[in-house]
């Protein structure tokens, strides 16, 4: 995942993604896709996920809100994050300073 420790390739990687997702919303049916926001979910978690399981035509389940609670294996870089509740701490903190941008500014560019 060399995205993850260069800014340039998550720039492109980023600019790839808003591309896919762009053609989708251009070709789907209006009201396919649903799309929120992290700061959204954070500020409103059972709202959004009442109405992400609303959306794909599934049931309330209480347990949506105890996802941390899972005993099932997570063998990803967010194994640990997904033992934790919801929180706000990294919300915008993720912007690098200065100099450092300028890499992910490049890999953003249109080619």
């Amino acid at each position: 995942m060399s995205f993850g420790c260069h800014l340039g390739e998550l720039g492109r990687c980023q600019r790839a993604y808003d591309e896919l997702i762009t053609r989708w919303r251009r070709v789907l049916p209006a009201g396919v896709m649903i799309e929120i926001e992290h700061e959204e979910l954070v500020d409103a978690c059972e709202a959004n996920v009442r109405r992400m399981l609303a959306h794909c035509g599934l049931e309330w389940d209480e347990r949506c809100l105890a996802f941390r609670e899972t005993m099932r294996r997570v063998s990803t870089a967010s194994s640990a994050q997904v033992r934790r509740p919801l929180y706000r701490t990294s919300m915008r903190r993720w912007q690098p300073r200065g100099e450092l941008r300028e890499p992910l500014w490049e890999g953003l560019a249109p080619t």
